[in-house]
């Protein structure tokens, strides 16, 4: 099991120095945490040494724990900046599992990408993220560790409050599972076809463009993605020696490959019309 320890356990990183003013982030840190001024001392000096590499060394947090900003597939400055946002979510639901950040809207088309998990609470999350088809828009996020069943349930209702979106499921793995109950216990009808199966296959083909068009979109505009969650496993999403980008050692990546599968889907399905116009039901385009 994977644990991230950070600097202030250890007893000897602190400084004799005295300190009378402190920045709002050191007061964070010693209420959360329960710094003193001697542990603040020595952050101030290590920040002072190592600038940006600060947050490798000495790590806060368990995204930063494993980060080398260099190999970071994503633009690194782009993502700070939008963490530093306060969160901009108006709903949430299951103690923040399911986190709203834009209503649905009359007329609008909606995408639902899928990244399954096997639902124990040791492993990765299952994730869905919603969002609107016109610009990307991240509009809704579900994460926790939901079995196929338990996913499918929840997707269902998600996608039915979404204007029946086109639900694009992960079929690697447990996701042939979810489609299963998609199909025969929610007889949900909009499911994304790849093909004559149902269903998003990441292989070697499908996996680098989709997390390049990704990476070019959070690079380009950031303010689409809402969700502090997806950003900072963004932050941890690292290219290794053979250029192959994945999450750290152990970081996850499921918010990341759940909205890399709805804007891959969007890509394929999005349809440009007037305003003036009706837009087609996305039923129709994966028809």
């Amino acid at each position: 099991m994977q644990h991230f320890l950070p600097w202030w356990w250890e007893e000897n990183y602190r400084r004799e120095v005295e300190i009378v003013n402190f920045t709002d982030e050191e007061l964070e840190l010693m209420v959360k945490h329960k710094l003193d001024a001697g542990q603040i001392a020595f952050r101030r000096e290590m920040r002072s040494q190592f600038r940006n590499r600060f947050p490798e060394e000495y790590a806060e947090n368990a995204e930063t724990c494993f980060l080398t900003s260099g190999n970071c597939m994503f633009d690194c400055e782009k993502l700070d900046i939008e963490l530093k946002k306060p969160p901009q979510y108006y709903d949430e639901k299951e103690n923040g599992r399911m986190l709203y950040f834009l209503p649905p809207v009359t007329g609008k088309q909606y995408i639902i990408g899928v990244d399954p998990a096997g639902g124990g609470v040791h492993g990765d999350n299952a994730c869905a993220q919603v969002i609107e088809v016109e610009k990307g828009t991240q509009c809704a996020e579900l994460l926790g560790h939901y079995t196929p069943q338990e996913l499918a349930a929840k997707v269902t209702v998600l996608a039915k409050k979404y204007n029946m979106a086109l639900v694009a499921v992960e079929r690697n793995n447990q996701g042939e599972a979810v489609l299963a109950y998609l199909g025969m216990e929610s007889g949900y009808p909009h499911i994304y076809p790849e093909g004559e199966r149902q269903g998003w296959l990441t292989n070697q083909g499908t996996r680098p463009p989709m997390l390049s068009r990704l990476e070019v979109m959070l690079a380009n505009m950031p303010h689409l993605f809402l969700s502090h969650r997806l950003l900072q496993e963004c932050r941890s999403f690292v290219r290794d020696g053979n250029g192959k980008c994945a999450a750290a050692s152990g970081a996850h990546d499921d918010t990341v490959m759940a909205m890399a599968i709805a804007q891959a889907v969007r890509a394929e399905c999005r349809v440009r019309v007037p305003e003036t116009e009706t837009e087609p039901g996305l039923a129709a385009l994966a028809a």
